[in-house]
């Protein structure tokens, strides 16, 4: 029983360790690709802050992709009529930590 609480601390831990990489991960890109230049954390800015956007898709199916798509390919309409540009020189790999920490903010 006691290995059994030992490995669930050890997992737990490993989690919380990804998460916190990712959201380190998720900033650096925010940053390099010029992202916090129309968001934000929380509240409007030229675009819609990060926890807005979770709270919005956070019971839609399928959310991940869909943001995925907007980030990617670009969007406009959702928000109002300041187009977001598409965001097309990004790897997969990058667009999917993005959007997993925006969804992770919600609150």
């Amino acid at each position: 029983m006691k290995l059994f609480f030992v490995r669930m601390i050890a997992i737990t831990g490993l989690t919380c360790a990804s998460i916190a990489f990712a959201a380190d991960d998720a900033q650096t890109l925010m940053k390099n690709n010029n992202c916090l230049f129309c968001h934000q954390l929380e509240g409007k800015k030229a675009g819609p802050g990060f926890v807005d956007i979770a709270r919005k898709y956070k019971n839609v199916a399928d959310a991940a992709s869909k943001l995925e798509a907007k980030i990617l390919n670009g969007s406009v309409g959702t928000w109002g009529t300041m187009p977001m540009p598409a965001m097309s020189k990004l790897k997969p790999a990058e667009i999917k930590v993005l959007v997993t920490y925006i969804l992770s903010t919600a609150k």
